[in-house]
């Protein structure tokens, strides 16, 4: 929705997801939750406790935001290409065991949460 609302304002918007489980962590959790990618974000997981799979995502996603950060463009380095967002196809980049754009495939929950929040009317008390 924001994403959305950005690119109708004429400024460029890229979206991911967060798809992945650090090693250590994958027999606790089912799947990635708010926040876990911070530490690959910011590359502070320590890394004695990596496989070479988390250090392969770890790599894409920091270097992704360092790009960020320095162009305005996530020109991630081993990753292709990070188009901005487009609302027609809604494809992000999702980070996971193998990061790439994809669709997100939960198109008709995003749709019913776009609906409810485009068309909610407005609650401000003023």
């Amino acid at each position: 929705w924001f994403a959305a609302r950005t690119v109708r304002a004429g400024v460029p918007a890229y979206v991911y997801r967060f798809d992945y489980i650090a090693s250590i962590l994958a027999s606790q959790r089912s799947a990635a939750t708010h926040g876990s990618e911070v530490p690959f974000v910011f590359n502070t997981f320590p890394t004695l406790w990596f496989s070479a799979a988390d250090r392969a995502v770890e790599e894409s996603l920091h270097g992704c935001w360092v790009a960020f950060a320095r162009t305005g463009t996530p020109l991630c380095p081993a990753l292709a290409t990070w188009p901005q967002y487009d609302p027609r196809n809604a494809r992000e980049m999702i980070f996971d065991a193998h990061p790439s754009v994809r669709d997100p495939g939960d198109g008709r929950v995003l749709d019913v949460l776009q609906k409810d929040l485009l068309e909610r009317p407005s609650t401000s008390s003023g």
